[in-house]
């Protein structure tokens, strides 16, 4: 019971997000490639799909013109934003599976105001249902990491009793093969001692 209140936590924020990806038009989704210089909501999702995906970034030149920054606008606008399969890879992506490491980075998005659907949303109605899927899974995510363990700890309980309700079960035959023995032993008994009073 108490693992199954921590999943209905989840469930609407991931049914919400679910729901918003399979409403996002082909169009809205090449409405972001088309992007020249897109707001820094739309990126900062761009940057969150990379991590989900695995997209490395490109190196570039920051402003002072002497180190190097990561850009994941370049990188996701032809690995994810570009693809046919975006959709489909964000509905059957595995979220019971989330690398710690992608989480490690995705985790401080949710206490970013600007990562905020109704502020994304204003930039872009496809980064917005990705916003809201990138916020899905760190929800699901914190959920998993707690009801997995209780999942496992629920599992082998039942797994013990079902080997302790095995012993008893074999006990009690046990117990029940010496009780039949006991009552012909009596019966024989009587039967024996009531033939010896008939002599």
């Amino acid at each position: 019971e108490e693992c199954q209140a921590d999943v209905d936590k989840a469930m609407p924020a991931l049914n919400a997000a679910l729901d918003a990806l399979k409403n996002l038009k082909k169009s809205d989704i090449t409405e972001v490639k088309n992007m020249k210089t897109p707001p820094d909501g739309v990126v900062t999702v761009s940057k969150a799909l990379c991590w989900c995906f695995d997209v490395k970034p490109k190196k570039v030149t920051a402003p002072d013109g002497r180190t190097k920054l990561d850009d994941y606008w370049e990188p996701s606008k032809k690995s994810l934003w570009g693809d046919a399969k975006l959709q489909d890879k964000l509905l059957g992506y595995d979220k019971d599976n989330i690398p710690t490491e992608t989480m490690a980075k995705l985790k401080p998005l949710e206490d970013d105001p600007e990562f905020d659907p109704e502020v994304i949303k204003k930039a872009s109605v496809a980064a917005c249902g990705i916003c809201k899927w990138v916020r899905a899974m760190i929800v699901y995510d914190g959920v998993a990491k707690v009801v997995g363990p209780k999942k496992a700890a629920l599992a082998k309980a039942e797994s013990d009793l079902d080997a302790v309700q095995a012993i008893l079960a074999e006990k009690k035959a046990e117990l029940k093969a010496v009780q039949d023995n006991v009552a012909k032993l009596v019966a024989d008994f009587e039967a024996a001692k009531k033939k010896k009073e008939e002599l």
